[in-house]
């Protein structure tokens, strides 16, 4: 089972005609949970075991080794860029607020991680010159994947000085 995901245990008791009521229980709640149907989901990456018992007959087991795989990341893409896209040339530093990213899971889940996260990293912020700059964009849990967004340098706007003249 992939980690986030679940998966239907199917049993029948023999005979037929005897109750088949099972009671299911995980072995390790951490690793994977199953549910009075024997729905397993699977928690977090290990294996444990997964054991039926008839209601109706407790010497009646079966136990079945259940293996949680780590999900795997699919695609990451930003999906809001931060607040602020306009610097003043130096002076302002790079502020992520409000940016997010969106990481893609093999088991159809998609979760969203600020840009402010220590698990991203951004490059490419020199407010030196005015320019429209590339910010790139890396998730520490999936580098070979590349992202970017656009800031705008600009110049710093002079207001007008008025020189007085002083009394002598």
């Amino acid at each position: 089972i992939i980690e986030g995901l679940k998966y239907q245990l199917t049993s029948s008791i023999i005979p037929d005609t005897a109750s088949q009521e099972i009671r299911w229980e995980s072995k390790n709640n951490a690793i994977a949970i199953v549910d009075s149907t024997g729905m397993i989901r699977g928690l977090m990456p290990g294996e444990t075991e997964i054991v039926g018992t008839s209601v109706t007959n407790t010497a009646i087991t079966k136990t079945i080794k259940v293996k949680v795989l780590e999900k795997q990341i699919t695609n990451v893409e930003i999906s809001k860029t931060p607040n602020k896209l306009t610097y003043i040339q130096n002076y302002e530093t790079l502020d992520l607020t409000g940016g997010m990213i969106k990481v893609y899971y093999d088991n159809n889940t998609q979760e969203e991680i600020s840009m402010t996260s220590n698990l991203v990293s951004v490059e490419g912020f020199n407010n030196s010159l005015t320019r429209v700059l590339n910010i790139a964009v890396t998730y520490s849990k999936a580098p070979d994947i590349k992202m970017s967004f656009q800031v705008e340098i600009i110049p710093v706007e002079i207001e007008t000085i008025k020189i007085g003249s002083y009394p002598n």
